[in-house]
C-alpha cells in the first residue's frame, strides 16, 4: 500500500512541475474579418509569452457547407469561392507542417493578414508549393475539409460565430468572449486555475501519507 502511495506521490509531484500544456482549439475562416482580427490583435502579439505553455489548433472551416453528389463534393463558403480555397489551402499546409507548433502558428498568422497571400505564406513555412497543390487539388484536400468540417459543426451550432476559440475541448461562451477581448489574460488565468488544482491535489497526497504514517506507528 504505502509503495503504491509513493509511487502515485512521485507521479503527481512531477506532473504538478511539468504541467500538460493548455490546449486551445481555434476555429476560423480564412476571409472572415472577426477570425483575422483574432490572429492579428490577440494571437500574433502574445504567442511569443504563451507558446511554451500552450498546444494550439487551428481548424479552417468556419460556417461553410459541404455538398456530395453523384459529380463530388463541393464546399459553400460564407465569404465565397475564394474562401473554400483557401481554407482548403491552410488544411492542406497545417497537414503537410505536421506537429511543429510554431511553423504551424506563424503560417497561419501569415495566411490572416489582410491581404493574405497564400504560396509566401506556404513558402515561407519551409513547404514545397507542388505538394501543396497535390493536396489542395486532390482528394487528400476534400478529406481534410470534411474532417475539419465534422469538428466545427458541433462548435459552431453551440456559439453560433467564427471565430470560435474552446479550452481543454470544452467551449463556453465566457471563456470564447474572454479569448477575444483579452487573450493573454485568458490563457494565464487558466495556466494558474490548472496550476493551482495541481498543487492542491499534490498537497491532499502529503495529507493522506501523513495520516497512513500515523496510522502505522499507532497500531503496529
Amino acid at each position: 500500500m504505502t509503495l503504491k502511495l509513493i509511487t502515485i506521490l512521485l507521479a503527481f509531484s512531477g506532473f504538478s512541475q511539468a504541467a500538460k500544456p493548455l490546449k486551445i482549439d481555434v476555429y476560423l475562416e480564412s476571409l472572415c474579418p472577426a477570425s483575422k482580427a483574432f490572429m492579428q490583435e490577440q494571437l500574433k502579439p502574445n504567442y511569443d509569452e504563451i507558446k511554451n505553455d500552450v498546444l494550439l489548433k487551428f481548424i479552417p472551416f468556419g460556417k461553410s457547407q459541404s455538398t456530395t453528389n453523384s459529380s463530388g463534393t463541393f464546399f459553400d463558403c460564407q465569404h465565397g469561392r475564394y474562401e473554400c480555397e483557401t481554407n482548403m489551402f491552410q488544411a492542406c499546409s497545417l497537414n503537410l507542417i505536421g506537429d511543429d507548433q510554431e511553423r504551424q502558428t506563424q503560417f497561419m498568422i501569415c495566411t490572416m493578414e489582410t491581404q493574405p497571400e497564400r504560396f509566401p505564406c506556404a513558402e515561407k513555412a519551409g513547404l514545397k508549393i507542388d505538394d501543396v497543390k497535390k493536396c489542395t487539388e486532390g482528394e487528400e484536400g476534400i478529406k481534410l475539409q470534411l474532417e475539419n468540417e465534422k469538428l466545427t459543426k458541433p462548435i459552431i451550432n453551440q456559439s453560433g460565430h467564427v471565430p470560435s476559440i474552446v479550452f481543454n475541448g470544452i467551449w463556453t461562451e465566457e471563456d470564447d468572449d474572454a479569448a477575444q477581448e483579452n487573450f493573454l489574460k485568458i490563457v494565464q488565468d487558466k495556466l494558474k486555475e490548472d496550476f493551482v488544482i495541481k498543487e492542491w491535489l499534490l498537497y491532499r497526497i502529503y495529507k493522506f501519507m501523513g495520516i497512513i504514517k500515523m496510522f502505522k506507528f499507532l497500531y503496529f
